[in-house]
């Protein structure tokens, strides 16, 4: 079968500072990134939408990865930047 020729917008959609001047970017990601974590069976289902947020984020115009995201941040920038990815769903064209 013959591929589609077409690449999604995967550029942010909303952006933010956190108190320290790290600069966050969410973007959309594709469905394959979001298939392959929603079938990792051998991880909870928090670490599951903790994977999903980590490839949604540009930090400083950097993606990260899930260790970044547990690792470089507290947990209260965790919730903060979970309150804003939260917040780009709730809109509503």
């Amino acid at each position: 079968m013959e591929s589609l020729k077409r690449t999604p917008d995967l550029s942010a959609t909303k952006e933010f500072e956190l108190k320290d001047g790290t600069k966050i970017s969410v973007r959309p990601i594709t469905a394959r990134t979001m298939m392959q974590a929603a079938n990792a069976k051998d991880i909870s289902d928090i670490e599951r939408g903790f994977r999903i947020m980590a490839a949604k984020l540009l930090v400083n115009g950097q993606p990260i990865v899930y260790d970044d995201l547990m690792d470089r941040f507290t947990d209260v920038e965790l919730t903060f930047i979970g309150e804003k990815i939260g917040e780009e769903g709730e809109k509503k064209d």
